[in-house]
């Protein structure tokens, strides 16, 4: 079994990876108002979000059917981009390598969308 240390940096990497190749969404207002061709697959928020916003949030989840976790750490840190505290994964192969990891992390927990 992986040590949080690799679990961190798989999660890490594959977040950095969806941002270089413009797929990963930043931030909470960018991914409520996504449009066109653009599918997310997954959102990520960290505890830091406010409760308005996660409202929000998880009621566009809810309408879209797209799973929903919180990170018991922060965002920013991940993806180093200050003061993000929302992440929408728009990549389908990303979010394959990504679910299985986050799903039996301890360090993320399924929030159930409204």
């Amino acid at each position: 079994m992986a040590d949080n240390s690799n679990i961190a940096i798989k999660i890490a990497g594959l977040l950095n990876l969806a941002l270089k190749a413009g797929k990963l969404i930043l931030g909470a207002d960018n991914i409520r108002t996504a449009k066109g061709k653009t599918v997310i697959n997954a959102i990520i928020i960290d505890a830091g979000l406010s409760e308005g916003t996660l409202k929000k949030l998880q009621r566009c989840a809810g309408e879209k059917n797209i799973p929903f976790y919180l990170f018991d750490g922060k965002v920013a840190d991940i993806i180093h981009k200050e003061n993000c505290k929302a992440v929408g994964i728009a990549d389908a192969n990303i979010w394959a390598g990504l679910q299985p990891i986050i799903v039996n992390s301890t360090e993320f927990k399924k929030i159930l969308n409204t």
